[in-house]
């Protein structure tokens, strides 16, 4: 039983040495990383307190239409003039669909232009306006016009 207690405390001792050194070892790798601890700076004012723990979210709201461009104007022709022959010089620009009206950019030979369901372009009508295409009709007839393509 002593030579057991004996080599138990010898183990023991070896043991705690050991483990100590590397403790020791992995203090001195970690402690520039520990030392290098931001602190937060303080905040002065009690509004941006709550702004920063109580944020408010971000209502977005569409006031403008988005194919109006900021610079310049689209189209010298007034929708109501535009005389369209043929569907071959129309294309499909753009089509933005959101909770409001439907929305397409048709460049036309007047020049570019936004219309909206039920617009008339010269015998046509716009009947239905989907995210990848354009219904027109005229005379009882459908015409689709995809987007980026040329009739």
């Amino acid at each position: 039983m002593k030579r057991f207690f004996i080599f138990f405390l010898i183990g023991a001792i070896l043991f705690l040495d050991t483990g100590c050194k590397r403790v020791k070892k992995l203090k001195e790798t970690l402690l520039p990383f520990a030392e290098k601890k931001q602190t937060i700076q303080p905040v002065e004012s009690l509004e941006l307190a709550q702004i920063i723990v109580w944020p408010k979210p971000y209502h977005f709201t569409l006031k403008r239409d988005p194919f109006r461009p900021l610079v310049g104007v689209l189209s010298s022709v007034p929708l109501e003039k535009i005389e369209l022959g043929d569907l071959n010089t129309v294309k499909v620009s753009g089509i933005v669909i959101g909770k409001g009206r439907p929305v397409v950019l048709l460049e036309l030979p007047e020049g570019t232009n936004i219309f909206h369901e039920a617009d008339k372009l010269g015998k046509y009508t716009i009947k239905k306006i989907e995210p990848k295409r354009v219904v027109l009709e005229a005379e009882g007839k459908s015409f689709i016009l995809e987007m980026g393509e040329e009739k």
